[in-house]
């Protein structure tokens, strides 16, 4: 992770594995904080793309409906920040009455 972070070194499919590995029982787990941090973390290189973060948004989001409330308090900063950081996925809030469908599907 580091040599992706901060030396630009590109693994191939990395945030679409990490994409996979999302799931309920990740906010079930004993190591949610740790793995949650991480992810925020990753969530900050700058070789994110704008789809890559509006499938990460909408993942965490439809996870938010069974989370646990401890796993609450940071998804939906988590949400935010992408949002903050990608004007592109403000359509998801703000775009035609079908964006909402879309996150939610």
């Amino acid at each position: 992770f580091t040599l992706i972070q901060r030396h630009g070194l590109d693994y191939p499919r990395f945030f679409d594995q990490l994409h996979s590995i999302l799931g309920p029982e990740v906010l079930h787990s004993r190591y949610r904080r740790r793995f949650l941090g991480l992810l925020g973390t990753f969530m900050r290189s700058t070789t994110l793309t704008p789809e890559l973060a509006r499938r990460f948004a909408k993942r965490m989001a439809r996870l938010s409906l069974g989370a646990p409330p401890s796993a609450l308090k940071w998804i939906v900063p988590f949400c935010y920040n992408l949002l903050k950081r990608h004007p592109a996925l403000r359509d998801l809030i703000h775009g035609a009455p079908d964006s909402l469908h879309d996150l939610l599907t």
